[in-house]
């Protein structure tokens, strides 16, 4: 009876996995321009987060295992969330600017290239404005929402 219990449990098992990869290739596939567009509300509202300080609000747009690549370092989720922290308490800036120049994506992957402008001032310092050429990978989440999940920068 165990071996038959066993048995029917698997088959139960492979026949929920079937149903499931089968309902996610019977999705309809969005077009590029359609994903181009949810990349670039994802922006925005990360945009508004960040430019009113809004750390935890921030920190939803990025995906657990999240990495940021600046020039000579890997930052993973926690460190970035430090950093942000860090900058917003001891910087006055914005992100004042942002462009989306080309979106490929693939199933639950988006790469996009785009730029951003910054302007920042440090403490008891004059402001600096910052331009950026970024290349960001985004990645769904179980949701279906897309979250940064890699980004680079070239200053």
């Amino acid at each position: 009876m165990r071996k038959l219990t066993i048995l029917f449990s698997l088959i139960c098992f492979v026949f929920l996995i079937t149903c499931k990869q089968e309902a996610k290739q019977t999705e309809p596939q969005k077009t590029g321009a359609e994903v181009a567009l949810e990349l670039q509300q994802v922006w925005k509202d990360y945009i508004e987060a960040s430019n009113s300080e809004n750390i935890d609000k921030a920190m939803t747009f990025f995906t657990e295992d999240y990495v940021n690549m600046p020039i000579g370092m890997t930052q993973n989720k926690e460190e970035v969330r430090e950093m942000l922290t860090s900058y917003l308490e001891n910087t006055e800036g914005a992100i004042t600017d942002y462009k989306q120049l080309e979106v490929f994506y693939h199933g639950d992957m988006a790469y996009e290239f785009s730029t951003l402008k910054q302007e920042m001032t440090p403490p008891g310092g004059e402001m600096v404005k910052v331009n950026q050429r970024c290349i960001t990978v985004f990645k769904k989440d179980d949701a279906g929402n897309w979250k940064f999940f890699r980004w680079m920068d070239q200053q």
